[in-house]
C-alpha cells in the first residue's frame, strides 16, 4: 500500500473514532427527541442538530475495532438514529484485520 494512502486513511479513519467518541446523546430528556421530531418552536435542538430530522433515510456505515469504547458507541446507536433520522451500521472488526479490510474496502469500492 502506498504512504500516502495509508496516511489517508488512518487520518480519515482516526477522526470517525473521535467524532464517535463525544457526547452525542442526551441524558433522559425528551425535548431533544421531540424537537427533532420537528415538535416545538424549530430552532436548533440540543448539539447542534436540526429540528425535523432532515437527514431521514440516511445510512452511515462505521467501521470501529472490538474495543470496549466502541462496544459502548454501538450500544448508543438507536438513540442517535432516534434523535437525527440517521441509520448508522457498525462494522465491529477485530483490530488485527482492521487495516486489512480498509484498505480492501477503499481499493474495492464502487
Amino acid at each position: 500500500m502506498k504512504k500516502k494512502t495509508w496516511i489517508k486513511a488512518m487520518i480519515f479513519f482516526t477522526m470517525v473514532a473521535i467524532l464517535c467518541s463525544f457526547p452525542l446523546f442526551g441524558q433522559g430528556s425528551g425535548e431533544a427527541a421531540d424537537a427533532a421530531a420537528g415538535k416545538g418552536s424549530g430552532e436548533i435542538i440540543e448539539y447542534g442538530l436540526k429540528g425535523g430530522k432532515p437527514y431521514t433515510g440516511t445510512t452511515l456505515t462505521v467501521m470501529l475495532n472490538n474495543a470496549a469504547k466502541n462496544n459502548a458507541i454501538e450500544a448508543r446507536l438507536g438513540e442517535f438514529e432516534e434523535l437525527t433520522g440517521i441509520k448508522v451500521e457498525a462494522d465491529m472488526t477485530p483490530f488485527g484485520s482492521l487495516l486489512e479490510k480498509i484498505y480492501f474496502r477503499h481499493f474495492n469500492s464502487d
